[in-house]
This record gives C-alpha cells, structure tokens and sequence, in this order.
C-alpha cells in the first residue's frame, strides 16, 4: 500500500527556481525509502512538501487517499502532529531541557507511552537528567529519534540525520532506524547526499535538478554496521 502518491508535482520559487520539476513517486507503507542528491538537487524540497512543511505549486500530494496540497495550515499542522515524526541534522533540542524533558515534548494528548522505555531502546537512560550541552553528537542525535517515537508516528522524516557525526556514530545512528522499521514497521523517508546510505534501504530515488534521475529497488538491504562511509 502507498503511504505517498506524487503526480507531476513542481515546486518554484520566485517564478523562476524550479526545485521539483514534475516529480512522480510512490512511497510504500513500512519501507526506508533514501531520497540521494547533490546540494541544490530538490531532495529536501521533496520532504518538505511530503510532509507539509512546504506547499507545491502544482500537481498533487497524497497521504494514502488523503490530498494534501488542498490542505490549510491548520489542517497540516494536524496532519504533522498526528502522523509524522522528524529527524533533522541539527537535532532541534531545547538547551533548556534536560534529554528527559526534550522526549516529552513529542508527546501527544493520546499517547501514553513510557519516555523511560523509549529511552532505553535509544541507550540514553543514563543520560536522562543531562542537558543538550552535556550530551555526544550522537546522544543528541538518539534524543531527537527518542522524540520523534514518542507518538508512535506512522512516518518518520530524516533530513541528513547522519551530516554531523563521524562514521562510527553515524552507524548506530542509522542502525537504530533500522530496528525502528523492522520492529515498528515504521515508514522512514531519509535524504542525504551519502551515496553508502542507499544500501540500508528498500528503495532509493536518485535527484538532481529537481527531477528524479532514477529509482531502484535494493534486493537485500545491508545493516548499518557493514556499510562503507563516503
């Protein structure tokens, strides 16, 4: 089943900056899709409009059966709150908050689940009293995963999680993702420009110039520790 349909949708700013150029795609129910692209190459503007954060200017955007595009603010921001978690290269913590506290904010009014055993998957119970400037690059990055899984989302979006951490943090970063899809079945849409990453994927969509170059499917998705860092 798709969680996302894209027909011919296009992004441009200012008249005349195309940043997606008639984008086709389908995103499946429980997959690590890998969004791969150079700088400048739509990648991210792709996330964003798949998760609302960003209006295309044409085309259409579907959550399953459910056009987005024709959506306002405040329905996207409904959308966003109930269905999506995110995951972002500059972690997002509170400075104020200790990494405890940071979880918490993920929680929704329905959601009753322990921060405590979250925190635990993550490995950040010993550090669950400690503030953002006390914690590693990679704690930060487990404490914005932590949050973002704290709603149970049906979708979470990564944007470069791995950009600011070194090889050996970056693969437990990734391998925490993993168990989240296989255990959770959690759909992930991941956009870096590290060509290594493709291989923990399902499907990979290759972009430049706002158009996807080539999709493909991986036959057998390798685990983050065996991967070769670009």
């Amino acid at each position: 089943m798709s969680v996302y349909t894209l027909k011919n949708v296009k992004k441009i700013y200012n008249q005349r900056n195309v940043a997606l150029d008639g984008v086709d795609l389908k995103v499946q129910e429980g997959e690590i899709m890998v969004i791969l692209g150079p700088s400048g190459s739509g990648k991210s503007t792709l996330l964003n409009v798949l998760s609302g954060l960003d209006y295309p200017t044409s085309g259409e955007i579907y959550y399953y059966k459910e056009k987005l595009n024709n959506k306002d603010e405040e329905a996207l921001a409904e959308y966003r709150y109930h269905n999506l978690g995110f995951i972002f290269q500059s972690y997002n913590l509170m400075p104020t908050l200790t990494a405890f506290e940071n979880i918490e904010l993920g929680k929704t009014h329905q959601n009753d689940c322990d921060i405590e055993q979250i925190m635990r998957k993550m490995d950040l119970i010993d550090q669950k009293d400690k503030y953002p400037y006390q914690l590693s690059g990679g704690q930060m990055q487990r404490v914005a995963i932590a949050r973002s899984l704290i709603k149970n989302p049906k979708v979470i979006f990564c944007d470069e999680p791995t950009g600011a951490l070194d090889e050996k943090i970056g693969k437990i970063v990734l391998e925490k993702l993993q168990n989240i899809n296989e255990t959770q079945k959690t759909t992930i849409v991941l956009v870096t420009h590290n060509p290594s990453i493709a291989q923990i994927a399902h499907t990979v969509v290759k972009m430049n110039s706002g158009k996807i170059v080539e999709k493909y499917k991986n036959n057998k998705q390798a685990r983050a520790s065996e991967l070769r860092w670009v």
